[in-house]
């Protein structure tokens, strides 16, 4: 167990920690050995806080860095995670795939080009954030391949998609839980 930096306790019998190994642990009260550890995240833990009303908390959310996750405990999976980038951009990760929206809602700059369904991006925040994407192997540049990436409307798009390949394993990305039994 690494050093622990935050404790949240789920319920009367249950509690999580997160520690600054980069993973949060699922703890029974009472009890020397967690039940599940989770990991998913690229930096230490700093913050882990319960999401419910205390009775039935199936959810919570830690946070490292600029990075906060979204767990589901009847899942043993992250729902989705959110991380604040430079120039005001938030990148969410889900089942749907990776978005890109301004933290002001401004639409984002597009080219509209002949023959063409939908408005391409044209924005260099958003040239930016796909080169990470690229370069972080998550998925190929959305300018690569135009058909690959949608909106949220073609007239003022605030919202840009980057939908998972086929078959690609993205809870790789988001974080998973992992029996802690031995």
């Amino acid at each position: 167990v690494g050093e622990v930096s935050s404790v949240a306790a789920l319920d009367s019998a249950r509690f999580v920690t997160g520690s600054l190994d980069n993973t949060v642990r699922l703890w029974r009260v009472g009890e020397a050995e967690p039940v599940q550890v989770f990991t998913g995240h690229e930096s230490g833990v700093r913050s882990v806080a319960a999401l419910g009303d205390g009775d039935d908390t199936g959810c919570f959310i830690s946070a490292s860095g600029s990075r906060a996750h979204c767990w589901e405990l009847d899942k043993d999976h992250c729902r989705y995670w959110q991380m604040a980038l430079p120039g005001g951009v938030v990148m969410t990760a889900d089942a749907g795939g990776l978005h890109f929206v301004r933290e002001n809602g401004r639409p984002w700059r597009t080219l509209k080009i002949q023959d063409t369904d939908k408005p391409l991006p044209n924005d260099p925040l958003l040239h930016r954030y796909a080169r990470f994407v690229a370069d972080s192997m998550w998925l190929l540049p959305v300018y690569y391949y135009p058909d690959r990436f949608e909106w949220d409307n073609d007239t003022e798009p605030k919202k840009l998609t980057l939908p998972w390949p086929e078959g690609f394993d993205y809870q790789r990305v988001l974080g998973r839980a992992v029996n802690a039994a031995k």
